[in-house]
């Protein structure tokens, strides 16, 4: 009925909504009653008939507890009510005077629920019982009008005229009545308004604990699970529409075993990035994680990059160095049998990638650092060219069109700029760069420009950040450039320009 009052401003202005339901097939029965979590599997199909119904469209109840059909509404029987505010035989309500089905309906709906539902044997003892000797009126009917989605729904809604009254040939139920959404039969023919209904669907992770090796994805289990958990459901007196299956992953399966994972509090380790290492504050400084004490270390590693505390990156240079250098040593004993195509391969695989990994973190680290990197690219570069130790290196880089290692570090940068600002990065990059907007109409407004953040105390650490070297970096470079939305001409403008930059051409 919500769903009716939610119509009443569309219908107001629209003048009639088409609803989903049609006329079709031989009829069925309902019960009144249709809040599905009232009956449970089957017990709407309860039925005590002293006979076969045949087309007759409403039903009685005899003294005997056996029940009749017939086909005049208009006859008088007393209505049958179920409350479903009260508890026990106090359900059942009989009413005090015969009248038509119709108005017996409208009776139950207006003082109690609704006319009464009858979901097995018992229940059918107890109006029997209530009944006293009337004939009275029960909630089930017979109907040939379905919904287009297929769904069971007994609720109606009609208006008194177009009460199963009129012709089922071609025509549609739809809503004409603003003030009470009341429906009526209209030809399907005709153009109005409609609105689509969707179904939300909700997903719930559950685990279950076996006992013993039982399969959890034997239907009878699942079975099991699945009413158990319906129970739990209509016990929180959850009353909206609702249905309850398994979702099946690919494979058909429904429970998959769960890896668990432990935290290994041994195997953690903390470290404080302290710009000023003369500070002994954080000495006896300790914390205490899952009953295992931690303290602080002077390098850690966090995905493949050594970590220091006071971010010299001197360990992780170091692990580099004698990691390129063990492979180059093996590359240089393959390299005679090797092309300098597959040679160029295997040094970029095994070399230049480590070079290239997380190396926009080393942006601003001392020449001291950053020449122990360049060092393994020289060498890695006179190894594919069979470049002597006394020759200049500097041409065969240019030849390579090989970027040094500072420049690589700075096309790292730029990259990750022009993503952030492009929105191919994530958020949290891209809210750290903010375009330069001047208080007057300069040249500089279509310049495509980031305003940098005001300077940092510490500048040794504080200009590596990404929102100040990113900004730097990034109105260094030509407009053209910065004016370049596509990535793939954005990476070739860039190292063109870096290139010319590292060897003055």
């Amino acid at each position: 009925m919500g769903a009716m009052i939610a119509l009443h401003p569309l219908v107001a202005t629209q003048g009639s909504v088409w609803l989903g339901n049609y006329p079709g097939g031989p009829a069925e029965w309902y019960w009144l009653l249709a809040d599905n979590h009232f009956y449970k599997e089957g017990e709407r199909n309860y039925r005590n008939f002293k006979s076969a119904p045949n087309s007759r469209d409403a039903v009685v109840t005899s003294k005997d507890g056996m029940w009749s059909s017939t086909g005049n509404r208009s006859k008088l029987s007393v209505p049958m009510c179920y409350d479903a505010n009260k508890q026990g035989r106090d359900r059942y309500v009989r009413g005090l005077q015969a009248m038509p089905f119709k108005a017996a309906r409208e009776y139950c709906r207006s003082h109690h629920t609704d006319l009464v539902s009858i979901r097995n044997p018992e229940e059918n003892q107890v109006v029997q019982e209530e009944a006293d000797g009337h004939e009275v009126w029960i909630g089930l009917f017979r109907d040939t009008w379905r919904w287009s989605d297929g769904r069971y729904s007994s609720f109606r809604h009609w208006l008194p005229n177009y009460f199963y009254t009129f012709s089922y040939v071609t025509l549609c139920g739809a809503v004409v009545e603003a003030s009470t959404a009341r429906w009526g039969a209209v030809l399907c023919s005709k153009a109005l308004p409609f609105l689509c209904t969707c179904t939300k669907t909700r997903l719930f992770k559950v685990k279950v604990h076996s006992e013993d090796l039982q399969d959890l994805n034997d239907p009878a289990t699942k079975a099991a699970v699945l009413k158990q958990i319906q129970q739990l459901v209509e016990n929180a007196t959850m009353t909206d529409g609702h249905k309850i299956t398994w979702r099946a992953h690919p494979d058909g399966q429904v429970f998959t075993r769960e890896h668990h994972t432990q935290n290994q509090t041994d195997k953690s380790d903390i470290i404080i990035i302290n710009p000023t290492p003369r500070t002994k504050s954080t000495h006896n400084f300790s914390l205490t994680f899952d009953n295992c004490t931690l303290s602080p270390s002077p390098h850690i590693r966090n995905l493949g990059v050594i970590f220091d505390s006071q971010l010299k990156f001197d360990h992780h240079i170091n692990h580099i160095t004698r990691t390129a250098f063990f492979h180059l040593k093996n590359i240089a004993r393959l390299r005679p049998s090797l092309t300098f195509s597959a040679a160029e391969t295997l040094i970029h695989a095994f070399i230049t990638s480590r070079l290239d990994y997380c190396n926009s973190i080393l942006y601003g680290s001392s020449s001291k650092v950053l020449n122990k990197l360049q060092y393994i690219q020289n060498s890695a570069a006179r190894l594919l060219t069979h470049t002597r130790s006394r020759d200049h290196i500097t041409p065969v880089l240019q030849n390579l069109h090989w970027l040094p290692i500072t420049h690589r570090i700075q096309f790292k940068i730029l990259l990750l700029t022009h993503k952030a600002l492009n929105n191919q990065a994530p958020s949290y990059l891209s809210d750290l760069l903010h375009h330069h907007t001047p208080s007057r109409n300069l040249r500089s407004s279509h310049g495509n420009l980031l305003s940098p953040p005001t300077r940092t105390k510490h500048r040794t650490w504080g200009d590596r950040a990404f929102s100040i070297a990113a900004p730097s970096l990034w109105n260094s470079l030509p407009k053209p450039i910065r004016d370049c939305t596509n990535i793939n001409n954005f990476k070739t403008l860039l190292k063109t320009h870096l290139f010319k930059l590292a060897f003055n051409v």
